[in-house]
């Protein structure tokens, strides 16, 4: 009798230890897969899969919100200092460069395998790849704790690039900053013209300051930007006539200044007839170079904005378009979009939140759950071919979308709706 009351007793401790350890796994399987009935796996199975789906979900929003940043910052978008320091710890990162490559065309898949690529040859630093919008460069950002050799990173691209793409290209390097906040000057020295003019025994030597201010100004007419680009070319109208009294230097400077201005603007989208460049070539003096060139500047920061417009236009027309179609395909996402419209995601991005006032994601999410309910309330289908046709790929993550947008899941949604018939 007493051995008979010992077993049934550690027979209900045993029963009483397995449901106590296995409430909490219920538990989890009820937050994360509120509607899994129609599952095969068993409730560890489906953690498993469940915890591997978010964890590789997390993974790919974080380092798609590091190239975020990097590009808000090179962009000249207000960034949140705290949320830039917790992506690029500084006692991680102490060394910075900016590279622009030209002269070939990468989609997202490729440019990340270049940037793969470079990692694994570069084992201490990190690398982001990005292009900006209506910029024909694309941008490799380095970020290392050591010192960045720029020979170095230059034979690297060229080899990774020739690795993924069998192409040649063009590289031009900016200066190695210190710290994350200096990325965009490095940027602007990645994307300057520098013209092989040799410089007269008796000219002083180059102030970088004006070489700065010139690389601005013919940026900023580039982009459009007319502001700055007027204040750009004011500073450097003050660096020359402050320079020196030398007529040689300030003539040197003003044929630099020109050279510079017509070779980038041949290079951008805007063109210059030969009635436009006739008047600068034949300027008599400084001060009237500096007038022809704030009237071209300004008339060409015009026409950029036009065609910047109209090519933002057509580009998101066709962007809608395709998202649209698209919609319950589970391969649609940022990348896939970026590359069938050969394009950045972070164009994609941007352009995509200018004409809908959503965020990629949001938008998607929220069009899928309108047709999930259309389907729950008129059809017998059951959740997984739901979740199926309207692009989930993993029915549980649908129904824990589900339920955060309309506070219960599937299922309820359904009996509810029946019930009210």
């Amino acid at each position: 009798l007493t051995v008979g009351v010992s077993l049934a007793f550690m027979c209900l401790l045993l029963v009483a230890s397995v449901y106590l350890n296995y409430r909490p796994v219920k538990k989890l399987v009820s937050q994360h897969a509120p509607d899994n009935s129609g599952s095969n796996l068993t409730e560890f199975e489906l953690l498993d899969s469940l915890f591997f789906a978010k964890d590789e979900r997390i993974s790919s929003q974080n380092n798609l919100l590091s190239s975020f940043l990097i590009s808000d910052l090179l962009f000249g978008v207000d960034i949140d200092p705290v949320l830039l320091k917790s992506h690029f710890p500084e006692e991680k990162f102490h060394h910075f460069c900016v590279a622009a490559v030209s002269k070939l065309q990468l989609n997202s898949a490729q440019a990340n395998s270049v940037a793969g690529l470079l990692r694994s040859q570069l084992s201490t630093a990190e690398v982001y790849t990005t292009s900006l919008p209506n910029s024909p460069r694309i941008l490799f950002i380095f970020m290392s704790e050591k010192e960045l050799n720029q020979e170095l990173l230059k034979s690297k691209i060229l080899f990774a690039v020739d690795k993924i793409t069998a192409k040649s290209c063009s590289i031009q390097l900016g200066e190695a900053v210190e710290s994350i906040w200096e990325l965009p000057r490095s940027h602007q020295g990645a994307l300057a013209v520098n013209l092989p003019i040799d410089q007269p025994a008796n000219i002083p030597s180059e102030d970088p300051h004006l070489t700065k201010e010139i690389q601005l100004f013919t940026q900023y007419v580039c982009s459009g930007d007319q502001t700055n680009a007027l204040a750009a070319l004011e500073r450097a109208e003050g660096i020359i006539a402050s320079g020196s009294t030398s007529v040689n230097y300030r003539n040197y400077y003003c044929y630099k200044l020109l050279l510079t201005y017509l070779s980038s603007i041949r290079e951008s989208s805007v063109s210059l007839t030969e009635a436009d460049m006739e008047p600068l070539l034949a300027f008599q003096h400084p001060a009237q170079l500096f007038a022809l060139l704030r009237q071209s500047a300004i008339s060409c920061c015009k026409n950029v904005q036009k065609a910047n417009q109209s090519s933002n236009a057509q580009v998101q027309s066709k962007l809608l378009q395709y998202v649209n179609d698209n919609l319950t395909s589970s391969e649609l996402c940022l990348t896939s979009t970026a590359d069938h419209l050969k394009l950045s995601i972070y164009t994609v991005s941007r352009l995509f939140k200018e004409c809908t006032q959503q965020n990629f994601k949001e938008y998607i999410t929220g069009k899928r759950l309108e047709m999930a309910f259309d389907l729950l309330t008129t059809t017998d289908q059951t959740i997984s071919e739901i979740a199926n046709s309207v692009g989930f790929e993993d029915a549980s993550y649908f129904s824990e979308v589900f339920k955060k947008h309309y506070g219960v899941v599937p299922t309820k949604m359904r009996n509810a709706q029946n019930a009210g018939k």
